[in-house]
């Protein structure tokens, strides 16, 4: 059983140990994004598909830490248990990691949109957009373990790593691609006005942030 830690005691962290953070989790994002490039490169579909997610994980931890420097700055404490109970959380981490630009993929609807059939369709698209937004994590978690083990299904199957098609990981790796330039990009131009002072500090660490990847679809991709 674990002791209970007397109100006040706790282990806080400062602004810049959190800021420090966010930075490292972007950067581990940005290597594993371009280590799962390679892999997929070289036709390692399964193994692609789990370093991408666990590059969204990095981008969510990062996003998190952001937020909590924020925190600190502006007097609040940021707790051990707080960050601890966060971090163990897979699916809280892709909540954060991805953004609904790439979890809800366009859809062509050519209709003119000053019609009943266009307002129609923007309800449909918003409300299973939402639904989307609330499954992702999930899905991505599921995802990773089904990229990853060899697993007996409730139908009394194997499921294997080996079955990843090539067009469920070039998705997977594109819209992370995609999510880790936006967020790269955020620190390159110091979107934080708050963070300012920080930013100016380690100024030399975001010039050496790693690139986004570059991938290529397969041909065909579904071989």
């Amino acid at each position: 059983m674990s002791k209970k830690i007397p109100l006040g005691t706790e282990k806080t962290y400062g602004a810049e140990l959190l800021f420090q953070g966010a930075f490292f989790a972007l950067e581990q994002a940005g290597q594993l994004l371009n280590d799962a490039a390679l892999l997929f490169e070289n036709r390692r579909w399964a193994s692609a598909a789990v370093l991408s997610v666990f590059s969204l994980e990095e981008l969510g931890k990062s996003d998190i830490l952001i937020d909590q420097t924020k925190r600190s700055l502006a007097g609040h404490s940021v707790t051990c248990s707080m960050l601890k109970n966060t971090f163990e959380k897979h699916e809280a981490k892709l909540k954060r990691g991805r953004s609904r630009d790439t979890i809800i993929s366009g859809r062509a609807f050519i209709v003119d949109t000053e019609t009943l059939e266009f307002e129609a369709h923007e309800k449909e698209t918003a409300t299973e957009g939402h639904r989307e937004l609330k499954r992702a994590p999930s899905k991505m978690h599921a995802q990773r373990k089904a990229s990853l083990y060899v697993t007996l299904t409730p139908e009394q199957d194997w499921s294997r790593p080996k079955s990843t098609q090539p067009r469920d990981a070039y998705s997977l790796i594109s819209s992370t691609v995609v999510e880790y330039g936006k967020r790269r990009g955020k620190f390159v131009r110091r979107e934080y006005p708050a963070l300012k002072q920080l930013f100016e500090r380690y100024e030399r660490w975001l010039q050496a942030l790693p690139e986004p990847a570059s991938i290529r679809v397969p041909d065909p991709v579904g071989s």
